[in-house]
């Protein structure tokens, strides 16, 4: 589902990654601890970390599209609608460009969720 970290608005990421327990709360940690107001978009890889679930396919681009579907995400609330994924889920951005048809750009995060404020820093608001 999605989940809120701090007090996202319409000028907050969307950040996805997977529903293994230590990924997830390395992820949500990460940016609580930063002071990022986000949106967190865990799918369901029956508890498979991001490297490993992009490689068994456990994560792909319908999956992800259809996270955001069943959990009824308003894209029109959002000042920046964006997605970022996860460093290791590059591969991705290209598909789910075509499958959110422009509702949301993909951007790619950093492969390591220790990164993100920095990549905050560089990459957030994204340009249009």
């Amino acid at each position: 589902g999605i989940y809120k970290v701090g007090n996202p608005g319409a000028e907050s990421p969307v950040f996805l990654t997977t529903n293994f327990a230590l990924t997830y709360y390395t992820v949500e940690s990460d940016i609580a601890s930063n002071g990022i107001d986000a949106y967190i978009i865990s799918i369901n890889t029956d508890g498979i970390g991001v490297q490993a679930s992009v490689a068994g396919g456990q994560l792909n681009p319908t999956k992800i599209k259809d996270a955001f579907t069943e959990a009824d995400f308003k894209w029109e609330n959002q000042k920046y609608p964006a997605i970022v994924l996860p460093g290791m889920a590059a591969k991705f951005s290209g598909e789910l460009e075509d499958l959110f048809g422009g509702k949301a750009k993909i951007m790619v995060g950093p492969e390591d969720s220790g990164r993100i404020i920095g990549w905050m820093k560089d990459f957030w608001p994204p340009k249009k």
